[in-house]
């Protein structure tokens, strides 16, 4: 455990000297990670200070943490000390249950697999699996898709991650075929979006899943 640990570790620190992330890392955090070679120090110290780190931000309104759950842009340092701290997951499972718009939850999926797959290595469906973990449901990963798909052309998902969702939730999948479940599901869009999403879902479903119920396909 603790040589995972170690492994994890090693790939944090190598990604937080990225000068492209190293702005965003609290300097306090930096010089923690970078000067301690006993793992379970290091690990000790720094769940010390992660809580201060994890606050949730706090809005004036409603409407404005609306407007910033939906925003494109969802990169997070802190998807890539998941496995490190538990205050930090804790911080991803209170973040799901506290959004109040749903958009919000597939913006953060897409901004969590990119920053993972883009400072660590790590597969898209690696930090899926770890999000379901955290709350997140496979309706998310399909949702998410859609948008990277459409709207939100900053970050892409991998189409195996968005076929294990299938695998683990095909109910979901199939409701998703329907234009009133879009709508329900990916919210404060244009009504038109709903035709592009279906015929993006068929596509998804029919050619790379390979259904078979031709069901939808005739309504």
């Amino acid at each position: 455990m603790m040589e995972e640990k170690k492994a994890q570790l090693d790939k944090v620190r190598r990604a937080f000297r990225n000068p492209n992330l190293r702005g965003w890392i609290p300097r306090y955090l930096l010089t923690i990670l970078e000067q301690g070679d006993d793992i379970e120090d290091t690990l000790s110290k720094m769940g010390q200070v992660m809580p201060k780190y994890c606050e949730p931000r706090k809005f004036a309104t409603e409407e404005l943490q609306s407007l910033d759950e939906g925003s494109e842009k969802q990169n997070d340092w802190r998807s890539l000390l998941v496995e490190l701290s538990p205050v930090v997951r804790n911080f991803w499972v209170d973040r799901y249950n506290n959004y109040i718009n749903p958009n919000g939850r597939y913006q953060a999926l897409l901004g969590f697999a990119d920053m993972r797959e883009r400072y660590m290595g790590i597969s898209h469906e690696s930090s899926v699996q770890l999000l379901y973990g955290m709350g997140w449901k496979p309706m998310d990963t399909m949702c998410a898709y859609l948008l990277s798909m459409t709207t939100n052309r900053m970050y892409s998902l991998s189409p195996d991650a968005v076929r294990e969702a299938v695998r683990l939730d095909r109910e979901a999948a199939v409701h998703l075929l329907d234009k009133k479940v879009l709508g329900e599901e990916i919210v404060h869009h244009h009504f038109s979006y709903q035709t592009e999403w279906q015929k993006l879902w068929m596509e998804f479903l029919y050619l790379f899943c390979g259904f078979e119920d031709q069901t939808f396909l005739h309504m």
